[in-house]
């Protein structure tokens, strides 16, 4: 993707954040229980992307422990890799480098992070979810940086998994 088409993206998904259309949920892309569908901010991003394309294969999953939950080409708490790595994210949690920090957007959403502050972050580092053509990641570039280093790439590596 490039910049402009980033831009754009992460304009509609994170005004889709903050329109209070959706309720916030934790762990499930979207989740089901007594009536009330929730989403993780990346199922909010999963429920535009799968407007807008007709290669996400939505399905509606029940079992006994989970309950009811969406997934999108077969995955229920991430985006498909696949579809990750054509949108140029690092990975399907939505990992990014902020500050010098490795974040992920699952774990800013599960642990305390409402819609509106992941959108303000999402805003601010959409470069850094997702990297643009002919650039390098954040995540690369402090690999690479630490490369010499090997007790700091152990522990950046560490974190990253």
């Amino acid at each position: 993707m490039f910049r402009a088409e980033i831009t754009t993206l992460v304009n509609e998904w994170c005004d889709r954040l903050e329109s209070g259309k959706y309720k916030q949920g934790k762990v499930f892309l979207k989740h089901v229980h007594n009536c009330n569908v929730t989403y993780c901010c990346l199922g909010v991003l999963m429920d535009l992307l799968s407007e807008k394309r007709k290669d996400i294969a939505v399905k509606v999953v029940h079992n006994k422990y989970d309950g009811t939950f969406f997934t999108y080409n077969d995955s229920r708490g991430r985006v498909p890799e696949k579809l990750a790595h054509e949108l140029r994210m690092e990975n399907g949690s939505g990992g990014f480098m902020q500050e010098g920090v490795y974040n992920a957007l699952t774990v800013l959403n599960d642990y305390g992070h409402n819609f509106n502050d992941i959108a303000e972050i999402i805003r601010k580092n959409k470069f850094n979810i997702f990297t643009p053509f002919g650039e390098q990641s954040q995540i690369h570039a402090e690999i690479s940086r630490r490369r010499y280093d090997h007790k700091s790439l152990s522990d950046f590596r560490r974190k990253l998994h």
